[in-house]
């Protein structure tokens, strides 16, 4: 469905950003239909455990760029890259409230270290994700 490794494009963005080294921080990334990329932005910075965000703000990201797939991400700096309790809690949120406003969560990818884990791939978490 994509055509490029959405992975490392986001590895190479919280790397350049210097984002993965202390605090967390989240991406989010607009897809129209045919998954090209509309944009990419960070929305929220929080501290070396966490990150919040509004969903608020990132439904008006979503529908400021007519996204039609949302790809979520965001680092871990203690390097581990598999999702915590709340990442999974906080996925399954977004995917209901983005199929609200006509959106899809295409995947949740967690940066730590040099390594990534897309909650997509995984079969423990592909259930969050719509077809």
């Amino acid at each position: 469905f994509i055509s490029f490794n959405i992975e490392w494009e986001i590895h190479k963005i919280f790397h350049i950003q210097k984002s993965y080294e202390e605090k967390e921080r989240f991406l989010i990334i607009c897809f129209d239909a045919n998954m090209r990329m509309k944009r990419a932005l960070f929305i929220s910075e929080g501290d070396s455990m966490h990150v919040d965000f509004d969903i608020k703000t990132m439904l008006s990201k979503v529908l400021e760029f007519d996204a039609t797939f949302v790809v979520l991400a965001h680092n871990h700096p203690d390097g581990e890259a598999f999702p915590s309790g709340a990442d999974i809690d906080t996925t399954g949120s977004v995917s209901v409230m983005l199929r609200r406003v006509g959106a899809k969560l295409y995947d949740h990818i967690i940066i730590g270290g040099d390594s990534h884990f897309s909650m997509r791939d995984s079969s423990l978490f592909s259930n969050l994700f719509d077809e």
